[in-house]
């Protein structure tokens, strides 16, 4: 295995296409659509899988990238990892997705991060696809070095293995070469071919796996003994291993299958090959020609498996892999980041504290309008007669204040002259009685 590349400069191989803009708001936010696809070049390979394809309308606006359940939580050491549609709570997703790689015990996120502008991991320079939306309004896909982590400005970003599609064509050869397959992540395997491989089973006996076969531990308790070409699998029950594979044989094995790219016209494309659990899914050939068929043009491969998660408006639409603790159902396996459409923001969230965020736009109250409910308004009591900019505004209240003063003016003259009117009145009292004691 070769040694994993660093590379911390350098303007590696991507690609960048103008996300979708446009004036008014498109919708519906995502576009869900659902196939039954035939795959299988020979009889005895054919079969049908499930494929969940999303289409993003508005993705500069309404496409994100959201770590496990709330910000922090990729953090090497936190072991936090939380359901779909638990960290699709976050920001309410219309659409939530399972989207990065992670470490198994530490919970920590693997790979380049930023979740709505914030940079959330940097992988060092570590050679995997990425699939990201820069400030400039561009979607970006491929491979970073470190410094191009910080040169691209991104406001999403996600890192997978293999890239699929690149412009267009399959391209799932040449990432293997490219890419780094460092047996890190719950998805980074090598495949052990031994001649003799002893290994615990339930701490009392051993099993002894032959040189003709290969091994693969899952995390589902079960050793999974792959025999030469992927023609036939056993399963035995064993407790908890990491899977290891190594790239070439990752990109061979048959399972669920997440993708996330884009189209001609800038819209962000998703599709998930969803295989109910003891079924056949895809390899990774066979996952970038369904994206041909669906109209992608660059595609990366996002963590998979019995990780693969899709929830429409907080339900779960896919097959759950991981057996519930009742032992009767199956649940969906607890995972790190996740890629959501929501409806879009206002800037400020809050409407500046005088109204209501709806579809992107602040509904204003408290006589406020403007785009952030900050430019104070006249009351209706103006009779049209005023205006709705903050420097009139100000002169109102100037004039307002103004006839305050004066009606506290005409009041004290008022005053002063009633009590001047009684002090005559008094005096000319006074003269009567003083002339009349004189008589």
């Amino acid at each position: 295995m070769r040694q994993c590349q660093h590379i911390k400069i350098g303007n590696l191989t991507h690609s960048k296409h103008k996300a979708n803009i446009s004036v008014n708001l498109t919708l519906p936010l995502v576009e869900s659509r659902h196939q039954l696809k035939s795959i299988g070049k020979y009889y005895y390979d054919r079969r049908i899988v499930n494929v969940l394809f999303q289409k993003v309308n508005n993705p500069l606006k309404t496409f994100s990238v959201l770590e496990p359940g709330a910000p922090g939580t990729c953090r090497k050491g936190s072991a936090e990892r939380v359901t779909v549609r638990e960290s699709a709570k976050q920001k309410h997703c219309v659409l939530a997705i399972s989207a990065g790689f992670f470490n198994i015990d530490t919970g920590e996120c693997y790979g380049n991060i930023y979740s709505d502008g914030r940079l959330v991991s940097d992988s060092g320079g570590v050679q995997n696809a990425h699939f990201g939306i820069t400030a400039d309004g561009y979607i970006f896909a491929g491979y970073l070095s470190q410094q191009d982590l910080m040169t691209h400005r991104f406001t999403q970003l996600v890192g997978g293995v293999i890239w699929l599609l690149k412009e267009g064509e399959i391209y799932v050869d040449e990432s293997i070469k490219n890419e780094c397959s460092t047996p890190t992540t719950s998805m980074y395997p090598y495949v052990f071919p031994y001649s003799t491989l002893m290994l615990p089973v339930c701490h009392t006996n051993t099993l002894a796996i032959p040189e003709t076969m290969y091994v693969i531990f899952s995390f589902s308790e079960k050793l999974t003994i792959i025999y030469p070409h992927f023609k036939r699998m056993d399963h035995i029950n064993l407790k908890k291993f990491l899977i290891l594979v190594t790239l070439r044989e990752f990109a061979s094995i048959q399972k669920s299958r997440v993708a996330v790219g884009h189209d001609k016209d800038g819209r962000i494309l998703i599709a998930h090959v969803d295989v109910a659990k003891g079924n056949t899914g895809v390899d990774l050939h066979e996952m970038a020609s369904i994206l041909l068929d669906l109209g992608f043009v660059n595609a990366i491969n996002l963590d998979s498996g019995g990780s693969a998660t899709t929830v429409i408006n907080g339900t779960l639409v896919s097959h759950p892999s991981d057996e519930c603790p009742d032992k009767i159902f199956n649940c969906e396996r607890q995972v790190t980041t996740i890629l959501c459409v929501h409806e879009p923001e206002c800037d400020p969230g809050d409407c500046s504290g005088h109204g209501t965020c709806e579809m992107g736009v602040c509904e204003c109250s408290d006589h406020r309008s403007g785009p952030a409910c900050d430019i104070q308004q006249c009351s209706p009591k103006c009779n049209q007669h005023g205006s709705t900019s903050a420097g009139a505004a100000q002169e109102l209240l100037k004039s307002q204040h103004q006839s305050d003063q004066y009606r506290s003016y005409w009041l004290l003259s008022v005053v002063l002259g009633i009590i001047a009117a009684v002090s005559i009145i008094i005096n000319i009292l006074l003269l009567f009685i003083h002339l009349d004691v004189q008589r």
